[in-house]
């Protein structure tokens, strides 16, 4: 959702995408730990981390207006956390961090919103898109403590997700037919109260 949003413009965009290849190396790193390569993959671990911080520090310092830092920066260290709390080197993963990572997302997403430089379908579509990112983290996370990390429970998450995503495709399908049917366009206002119901039904959905 990050990408759709701040992805094509040229001051994100290679900040981002050095911040991707990064958080690539970082779960390699991760993977390489548990399943024996300590060395090698603390090592791959910490160059990830280093280029992340090279790609946030880059995008700050090389931003010509506050405006767009306040914009991205937001969802380029949410996009990090996410990552990190799906796939931590030790213990489970950090609801938190999840809560948090997303959080930043989602502030990318309002404040696009809020400067009017993305319609209403786009808006929509990456606010189901942190939702899922949120819901199927957390999934991710309750699961692995549940079965463990060595589980096999990729057809357990896809399932969530996909069950999550059509919940989702729904609510935004929804939400556009009332918008042309009524021929309005859909506030900030309206979008954020449309992404908290979104939450609070699925968050029923689990229960």
């Amino acid at each position: 959702m990050f990408v759709a949003l701040g992805g094509g413009r040229p001051l994100v965009r290679p900040w981002l995408l050095l911040e991707l290849g990064g958080l690539s190396v970082l779960v390699l790193g991760i993977t390489g730990v548990r399943y024996g390569y300590r060395v090698s993959g603390v090592v791959a671990a910490g160059v990830g981390i280093v280029v992340c911080v090279v790609a946030l520090g880059g995008f700050a310092l090389g931003a010509d207006e506050l405006i767009q830092q306040v914009r991205y920066f937001p969802g380029l260290v949410g996009l990090g956390l996410l990552v990190g709390a799906i796939a931590p080197i030790r213990g489970q993963g950090s609801r938190l961090l999840v809560k948090v990572g997303t959080g930043g997302l989602f502030l990318c997403v309002v404040f696009t919103g809020l400067f009017r430089e993305a319609d209403t379908t786009l808006l929509l579509l990456t606010g189901a898109g942190t939702i899922l990112a949120w819901d199927g983290g957390d999934y991710a996370i309750g699961v692995g403590e549940q079965l463990g990390r060595q589980a096999q429970t990729w057809r357990l998450e896809l399932t969530h997700l996909l069950a999550s995503a059509l919940v989702g495709g729904v609510a935004v399908a929804s939400v556009i037919l009332a918008q042309r049917v009524a021929d309005t366009q859909l506030s900030l206002a309206s979008f954020v109260l449309t992404f908290v119901a979104a939450l609070l039904l699925l968050g029923a959905l689990r229960r």
